[in-house]
């Protein structure tokens, strides 16, 4: 059985003969080395990005954990890191995927101040449900409220 290395991805993404990692960048040919380079950098982007929002997530999760307390530029530097990856995702619309995005994330905001108002969540949760909502998107409401109410439960009883 082949184990897949992040090298081998990359290269199989970079010269899938279609449409490269970014959408955008069309090639029916082995990519030149400005191409490659490009695809490079895009792909570095996105993955930085990525890897900000799991390490915040992260991050929050611990503090709140140990101080009942996550900070506001936590949520704020989550939501900001999706401009980054939206803008280089290879998305055909991005400003489409930005409205969508960030619209998300204030429908999240309204439902996170709701269950604030019921004292059912923290403040600093009801923040970072938004801005987990701007990466989650709109088919993933129900998926993101579910997984953080199982995590949240299991959490709570250790």
């Amino acid at each position: 059985m082949h184990k897949w290395y992040i090298s081998d991805i990359l290269t199989n993404v970079r010269h899938c003969g279609t449409y490269s990692a970014v959408g955008w960048l069309k090639t029916s040919h082995e990519p030149t080395a400005k191409e490659s380079v490009k695809m490079d950098a895009i792909l570095f982007i996105n993955l930085a990005c990525v890897l900000v929002f799991a390490g915040l997530l992260v991050w929050a999760s611990v503090n709140d954990v140990r101080v009942y307390r996550i900070p506001n530029w936590i949520s704020l530097a989550i939501a900001a890191a999706f401009l980054p990856f939206a803008l280089t995702a290879g998305h055909t619309d991005v400003t489409q995927t930005l409205v969508r995005g960030y619209g998300t994330g204030l429908i999240m905001l309204a439902i996170g101040f709701l269950l604030f108002t019921f004292r059912i969540v923290g403040g600093g949760d009801a923040k970072l449900l938004s801005a987990v909502g701007v990466w989650a998107g709109v088919g993933m409401i129900g998926n993101t409220l579910m997984i953080m109410g199982i995590t949240g439960g299991l959490i709570a009883i250790l």
